[in-house]
């Protein structure tokens, strides 16, 4: 299910997205203050829910998401997809950057290490001097490099394959409002 005001992918039940934080109900239509627990809707909203075409409230904006989404609201929808595939680019490429970061991290690392085997000790492993400790520094920035361009690798590979679902779906007049378990 996809909210078509913010685009959020909600995996959860109908009774579980009616409200899942505490409401407070206004008369005109305020924006959402991500920092609270109090989420603001507007009264209509509120009534909108309890009718059988509204599958419930998005927790993130408020909005109600209907069952059958108007033209308006498609049209919506495949924008906010739009951006969110775009949105994978870039961490595509964040993530590629990290990776590439700790390839060189890790082949200057190397450097140091063996730099750590001096020939004045008959290539003793020497632990005490500095190459030895900014191996394991760059080691260490390598280590949270890698870790982090994996991460985002993944989350933009996810990511891209949802909402390039939602796009193709659209396109193809196929897309159906539904609840995912």
């Amino acid at each position: 299910m996809f909210c078509p005001n913010c685009g959020a992918h909600i995996k959860e039940t109908k009774e579980s997205t009616k409200i899942s934080r505490k409401v407070e109900v206004v008369e005109t239509e305020i924006d959402v203050n991500k920092n609270t627990d109090v989420l603001k809707v507007r009264q209509e909203d509120v009534e909108l829910c309890s009718s059988n075409d509204v599958l419930g409230l998005c927790p993130y904006c408020g909005k109600p998401i209907s069952a059958h989404l108007k033209e308006a609201e498609i049209k919506k929808l495949n924008q906010v997809a739009h951006s969110k595939v775009h949105t994978a680019r870039n961490k595509f490429n964040s993530g590629m950057c990290g990776i590439v970061i700790g390839t060189i991290l890790l082949l200057i690392a190397l450097i140091f290490l063996l730099l750590s085997f001096p020939v004045q000790n008959n290539r003793e492993f020497k632990v005490d001097g500095e190459p030895f400790i900014v191996f394991c520094a760059l080691s260490v920035i390598c280590l949270f490099s890698f870790t982090f361009g994996i991460i985002y690798l993944i989350k933009s590979r996810s990511l891209k394959v949802r909402y390039s679902n939602v796009i193709r779906d659209i396109q193809n007049k196929t897309f159906v409002q539904k609840i995912e378990k």
